[in-house]
């Protein structure tokens, strides 16, 4: 598909999104955001929802530092698909609220410098990243 067409498309579905009237009452919203779920589950690819399974996670490697804690952890995102996380933690045990960040999308992208930083930064603050 070219960039026209695809600019055609979300110009229209823009159009559509404005022009559409505001819910009357409560059960007209609820069914309304359940159809837009279902739009979204789509388009994201993830209809049929795929069942939940065991995660199997497993940690690889811990390297306790100054003020946090870096662990390694494979997990199966899918059945057979092993994934490796790396996890940036306070050192201070307990809960902590948890930024989830998809930088995994070259080869190597967990080994960036940027990317270690910005672990670093948010566990000395006392929050988590995976």
């Amino acid at each position: 598909m070219k960039a026209e067409q695809i600019n055609a498309l979300l110009h229209a579905r823009i159009r559509d999104c404005a022009e559409r009237k505001p819910a009357r009452n409560k059960d007209d919203h609820l069914e309304r955001a359940s159809e837009d779920l279902a739009r979204l589950k789509k388009c994201l690819g993830m209809q049929p929802d795929l069942p939940r399974t065991p995660l199997n996670a497993e940690l690889l490697k811990t390297n306790p530092k100054d003020g946090f804690v870096h662990e390694i952890w494979r997990f199966e995102s899918r059945p057979g698909l092993a994934v490796v996380a790396h996890v940036y933690r306070p050192a201070a045990e307990g809960k902590a609220p948890v930024v989830v960040h998809a930088h995994e999308i070259f080869p190597h992208q967990s080994r960036e410098p940027w990317v270690q930083a910005r672990g670093i930064s948010l566990a000395l603050a006392g929050i988590a990243s995976v």
